[in-house]
């Protein structure tokens, strides 16, 4: 899994850099990219002024190079997902045994000497999941040369594969020297883990809603590799069944979710770009229900979507 995303983003930034050197420097054009000379509004020295003088004259040019200051645009993009093990942990104390070494006749502080064994468990339950597919669609405004905002809806599918059990017991002995317990002294703590799996059919589905912020680290131009980053806040609503040979599950639940984004853009044309990026999904807990016993496995740890896509970006206007 992390050789797919590594081998991804290596070929993301070789690309962008074997074809960086065919920028111009900053504040020249490169041909085609302007729709009028160079000067016709806003104060070449000064891109600010240029920026804005020229939006509001309608006129997108000048030195630096932006297709069109805050122009609309909307992209589509699919590939690979990768989801982390769905899972909840809950803590129970098993037994605590009482070994009582030396009482006393009857027991005093002076005599008294006791042993005590508590054995706790805390169980992880979840479930695996198989690779998946992502898709991703956006509408977009550059609100700045090298800032844009969108909007963005995402669909994420991944095949269940197991169902676990792992259970991390922990044996602890402490010895008491009065009869109240109080005060103990810790002889030895011991921790045994085991883990059971089995079969399990079935999937799970999340749609997104996001609002992202890009950063773009130049104006894309015609022939020109750019990087960008990117962070977005929104929900997921995640929907599932999966089933073992004795149990059924159902995934219901919506989730406050934030996302990364670290991705490469190539502009073919003035107007299309081709873009490759890696997205990092989180969302915050869930609930899983067992349907064959009525129980919930209660809340589940974040859940975490590792992404690859590829897509394409059109943009609107002049």
């Amino acid at each position: 899994m992390i050789s797919r995303f590594a081998l991804s983003l290596c070929v993301l930034i070789l690309a962008s850099s074997s074809c960086w050197g065919q920028c111009n420097d900053e504040g020249s054009c490169v041909q085609g990219i302007c729709p009028q000379p160079v000067g016709v509004c806003g104060n070449n020295n000064d891109w600010k002024d240029n920026f804005f003088n020229c939006c509001k004259a309608k006129q997108f040019d000048g030195p630096i190079c932006d297709p069109c200051c805050s122009r609309p645009y909307f992209s589509f993009a699919g590939g690979y997902n990768n989801l982390n093990a769905i899972n909840d942990t809950v803590s129970f104390t098993d037994a605590t045994i009482i070994d009582i070494i030396n009482p006393g006749t009857p027991p005093t502080f002076d005599d008294f000497l006791a042993e005590t064994t508590d054995v706790s468990t805390v169980r992880e339950r979840g479930f695996v999941f198989d690779s998946g597919y992502a898709f991703s669609s956006a509408i977009g405004y550059r609100v700045h040369r090298v800032v844009r905002v969108e909007a963005e809806l995402a669909f994420r599918e991944n095949d269940v594969t197991s169902f676990y059990t792992q259970d991390n017991i922990t044996t602890t002995k402490t010895i008491f020297d009065n009869p109240n317990f109080t005060n103990g002294s810790v002889l030895d703590t011991s921790t045994v883990s085991s883990r059971t799996e089995e079969a399990a059919t079935g999937g799970i589905r999340s749609y997104s809603s996001m609002f992202n912020a890009y950063y773009d680290f130049s104006p894309p131009r015609i022939r020109c590799c750019n990087l960008y980053l990117a962070g977005g806040l929104g929900m997921s609503y995640y929907d599932g069944d999966m089933s073992t040979a004795t149990n059924d599950y159902t995934v219901d639940s919506t989730s406050f979710a934030y996302q990364l984004i670290f991705g490469g853009n190539i502009p073919i044309t003035k107007k299309l770009d081709f873009f490759a990026d890696y997205r990092f999904l989180g969302a915050s807990r869930i609930s899983i229900d067992d349907v064959t016993t009525n129980i919930s496995l209660g809340e589940t740890d974040p859940i975490v979507n590792h992404s690859v896509l590829f897509g394409v970006r059109y943009r609107l206007g002049r």
